[in-house]
């Protein structure tokens, strides 16, 4: 179920308008983050730049050796993975 393989973040409405969701090995990715590259990686799915990569689905740079990849509907974005050299 969609529900056992995505972690919601909630973050306040200042910084992001709706919420982010992560597929588990993205979250898993995530948690392993320094906390300023935490705050990237919420906000690329919000940034301008990204590309699209295949129907639906976008890549968002979110620093140096960081690359988001995520889809977005109305006011939820799910990032799908997270990869680089910093999320190794």
């Amino acid at each position: 179920m969609q529900e056992d393989t995505f972690e919601r973040q909630a973050a306040p409405s200042h910084e992001i308008l709706g919420e982010v969701e992560f597929s588990r090995a993205a979250y898993d990715a995530f948690l392993k983050l320094d906390a300023d590259t935490r705050r990237l990686v919420s906000l690329a799915p919000r940034a301008a730049g990204h590309r699209e990569i295949a129907p639906g689905i976008f890549s968002s740079d979110a620093g140096p050796g960081l690359r988001v990849v995520f889809r977005r509907e109305a006011q939820l974005a799910s990032i799908l993975a997270l990869t680089g050299r910093r999320t190794a």
